[in-house]
């Protein structure tokens, strides 16, 4: 709040000598302070202006604060302060200073976490079951080199094995960036057809591995300034179930009987990202553009081509009061039958209506419509000195009330039979809340009712990197 009524005061009293609405600015300097390990490009990446810009007056402190809660969304920071520290009010100058708290780069942790798609699914359907669980070491270093460069590496046990590493360069030069990633896993339980809307599941009498996994991909990463992102990725994907699933259970899991898929995939995704605070919006807009190809060249098991398309909008009413809505839509291009394994709609990784957490809906094409309105409860640096790391200090904390309102269609052409929620309208509503903690953990509960009548409460939470 101080840093706010410092700002107004500097852009009122040098409102006496110009035209707010109608002069323009122009950015002298950029003097960045606090960062002992991050590389001032980084800091430069996330501001919505430069040196030698010229920027309308009246824009300058909406700008300014925008571009606080992208530095702060970064996860890189625990405090981000832009000030107008001088202006030269003959020539209109201004020289920006920007001071920094450097937050924790490195997470390493035990894995103990559910195999399950939501810890509703592990309590109601399998009742707790210790042996659906995962287990292991990982790290997570988002700072590597002080490029906001990402290393990531796992090691897990349990009910999925994995061993994976992944590694995110975003600033090589001008703007282009790369990653990679290798990973293999394998199961010894695995879902091979959906009845009801629930996955089924199957687990060999002496335990052998029914799934492995191997993938291994490399992308070319072009961000032109701070909201715009273009992305290309090659993947070579390698997988071999177990010939007992397609011979007795599903002949489909990887098509035509097949027991083992191989194919590239080539993507190709647009970004533009103009939210206030993109971890947690609280205002501004997003769009999302993804074109997948899998199966080309020579060796190959599969040939589908999908389009999908994201657009959020999120509305800052008042200072607390944010409404939210967003349309997400998913089309394969090719109308041919795919394998089973990759025929995912909702439920999967993150995307759900409310109301039917406890349920999947495969299907090769989608629409959704999620809408939300929340309202910040409670917002503070909270100092435990004696108790938290000092690069964790304050530990910023924010608490929002909400209510979800969504509704979807998800058409599925070969795989329907027996899932009453492919191919018909759905919806669900509900209050939640969230709990946001160093600016990038959050913590909800949901309670949720869908078109059935179906109510229940829902928990999910994580660190959003």
């Amino acid at each position: 709040m101080f840093k706010w009524i410092k700002t107004l005061y500097l852009l009122l009293f040098f409102g006496l000598s110009v035209s707010a609405q109608s002069t323009k600015v122009f950015i002298q300097s950029i003097v960045i302070t606090g960062n002992t390990k991050t590389s001032p490009e980084v800091i430069l990446r996330e501001l919505d202006f430069s040196v030698s810009d010229s920027i309308f007056f009246s824009d300058l402190p909406g700008i300014i604060s925008i571009s606080e809660k992208r530095l702060l969304s970064t996860g890189l920071f625990t405090e981000a302060d832009i000030n107008i520290s001088k202006w030269n009010m003959e020539n209109t100058f201004v020289d920006i200073t920007i001071v920094v708290k450097e937050g924790w780069y490195i997470y390493p942790y035990i894995i103990f976490e559910l195999a399950d798609r939501n810890f509703n699914v592990w309590a109601k359907e399998f009742d707790y079951a210790i042996e659906r669980l995962n287990y292991g070491v990982a790290l997570t270093h988002i700072n590597f080199t002080g490029n906001k460069d990402k290393l990531k590496a796992k090691l897990q046990f349990g009910y999925t094995g994995k061993y994976e590493l992944f590694y995110e360069f975003p600033y090589i030069k001008n703007g282009w960036g790369m990653t990679a990633n290798l990973l293999h896993s394998y199961n010894k339980e695995i879902n091979y057809i959906t009845l009801q809307n629930k996955p089924l599941f199957f687990k060999a009498e002496d335990e052998r591995n029914l799934l492995k996994q191997w993938r291994a991909s490399v992308a070319a990463t072009y961000r032109k300034d701070a909201t715009t992102f273009h992305a290309a990725k090659l993947m070579y994907y390698l997988g071999e179930v177990d010939s007992y699933v397609v011979r007795e259970l599903n002949p489909d899991y990887f098509l035509n009987g097949a027991n083992l898929l191989r194919y590239l995939r080539l993507e190709y995704e647009f970004t533009l990202n103009k939210l206030h605070y993109p971890l947690y919006p609280l205002g501004g807009f997003y769009t999302r553009v993804l074109f997948r190809k899998d199966g080309f060249g020579e060796n190959k098991n599969i040939n589908n081509t999908s389009v999908s398309i994201e657009v959020s909008k999120f509305w800052n009413i008042r200072s607390s009061l944010i409404f939210s809505t967003s349309l997400r839509g998913k089309t394969n291009l090719q109308r041919n039958k795919i394998p089973y394994f990759l025929n995912q709609g909702l439920g999967y990784e993150g995307s759900s209506i409310t109301g039917y957490q406890l349920y999947v809906v495969d299907g090769t094409d989608l629409f959704v419509s999620g809408n939300t309105i929340k309202y910040r409860i409670f917002q503070k640096d909270l100092n435990f000195k004696k108790w938290v790391p000092q690069r964790l200090r304050p530990l910023n904390t924010q608490v929002f009330l909400r209510f979800n309102g969504d509704f979807g269609y998800v058409y599925e052409p070969h795989y329907f039979e027996n899932n009453p929620l492919s191919n018909t309208f759905l919806f669900g509503y509900g209050p939640g809340i969230d709990v946001i903690l160093l600016h990038n953990f959050v913590i909800s509960a949901d309670f949720s009712v869908n078109k059935n009548n179906e109510k229940g409460f829902f928990f999910s939470g994580g660190f959003q990197f």
